[in-house]
Parts: structure tokens; sequence; C-alpha cells
């Protein structure tokens, strides 16, 4: 049986799609949605792609091998957005 990759997700989002496993390889993995953003989680081929959007512009575009990686960097995004900081100023923060 395969074991979703354990999330910490803030009151105010609404979870669309779950089906991130370290074992998953769909092409749409995960989904959630506050307001206008939306976090979104791929399996591009040999990579996950996660990006933070709104209906104008992505503010988080980040590709990463890592399964520990991808779930670090949702827990720093959410966690940010919940003390109020500014979807573009996230980018900067998942630097590798």
């Amino acid at each position: 049986m395969t074991r979703l990759v354990p999330l910490r997700i803030p009151a105010g989002w609404t979870v669309v799609t779950n089906a991130f496993a370290e074992d998953a390889r769909d092409e749409d993995l995960l989904q959630l949605r506050a307001g206008a953003l939306h976090l979104d989680l791929s399996w591009s081929g040999d990579r996950y792609r996660l990006e933070l959007s709104d209906e104008e512009t992505t503010h988080v575009s980040v590709e990463n091998p890592s399964a520990d990686y991808v779930r670090d960097a949702i827990d720093l995004i959410l966690g940010e957005l919940s003390r109020d900081a500014e979807p573009a100023s996230l980018q900067r923060l998942l630097a590798v």
C-alpha cells in the first residue's frame, strides 16, 4: 500500500488533489488552493515540479528529484504564507 508523504497544511487551504507519495510518478500529484493562490506539484520525467501561482503570476517554480526536498519546500511555502509573507518573496527562500 502506498503511503502519502505527510504534509502540514494550514487552515484556509483546500486540498483538491493529493497523490503525493514518494513512489508516485503521476503527472498531477498535489493541488492546494487558498483564495487566488494555487500550489501545484507534478512529476515531470525525472523530477518533481512545484509551483505557487495566482491567476496572473507564477510566484515560485522549483524542480527537484527529491521528495524530501519538495515536502520541506511545501512546508516552508505554506508556513511563510500563513505568517502573511508575500508570495513573490518565497522563490529566494528556496534557492538551491
